[in-house]
């Protein structure tokens, strides 16, 4: 639709400014060939031609400008797709990070636990070592190791 009237209004002021001309090729004319045309004369050339190149050129300006509107909208609009485009990689790339980083963190955790659990064997077989001082051994019961003696 908006292409039909921008066709339609640059038609409008093509036919105008034909007229601007018309009117200025009717006053450069010789007197004799003014006089063969009565209904138009000087003033009238001069008015018209002038008043309808004042329109078709405002016309053809205001046209130019909305293109170049147009144009400064559809390169925004592109900027804006390509910074989409780059914020959703991003955002696929910390999710992967995200998901190793779960990974990581679930393998640290079981590794922790069996550290732990490693660590809780060793001190339990001290408990049983006779060399062992006893204090020592009251120390690690209190901290929760080899209670079920």
């Amino acid at each position: 639709m908006t292409s039909k009237v921008r066709k339609l209004f640059n038609f409008i002021s093509i036919i105008l400014l034909l007229w601007t001309i018309i009117s200025g090729i009717y006053l450069a004319l010789p007197q004799e060939y003014k006089d063969l045309i009565p209904q138009f004369n000087w003033l009238t050339a001069a008015v018209s031609g002038g008043s309808t190149g004042i329109l078709g050129s405002t016309i053809l300006f205001v046209d130019r400008q909305l293109k170049k509107q147009d144009s400064n909208n559809s390169n925004k609009y592109l900027e804006l797709a390509q910074e989409f485009l780059k914020i959703r990689e991003d955002n696929v790339e910390l999710r992967k990070e995200l998901a190793e980083d779960r990974k990581e963190l679930k393998e640290t955790k079981e590794l922790l636990s069996e550290t732990n659990r490693l660590v809780r064997v060793d001190l339990e077989s001290k408990l049983s070592n006779p060399l062992v001082e006893e204090f020592v051994k009251e120390k690690m019961r209190g901290e929760g190791i080899g209670k079920e003696e």
